[in-house]
């Protein structure tokens, strides 16, 4: 994933993005700036009608999340 970004600062940005005493993160922006200070390890990924914010670590979980919203009839349309 991290190959489609920019380094900036030991972290993995694209889009509108501010990093400050941040490491080890992968940063998504879109048309909002998104700022992270004193953040690590973390995925950010600005898509427009949703924010994700998860840390790095649980990265094998995402079909999981996704399946779980799909069942919920509120939350489905974000998909």
């Amino acid at each position: 994933m991290s190959r489609f970004l920019n380094d900036y600062r030991g972290n993995s940005i694209n889009g509108n993005t501010f990093l400050e005493q941040s490491e080890n993160c992968c940063i998504f922006g879109k048309d909002k700036l998104v700022i992270g200070f004193g953040i690590k390890d973390l995925i950010i990924v600005d898509s427009g009608d949703v924010i994700l914010i998860m840390d790095k670590n649980k990265d094998q979980e995402i079909k999981s999340l996704v399946n779980t919203l799909k069942n919920n009839n509120i939350l489905d349309k974000y998909l």
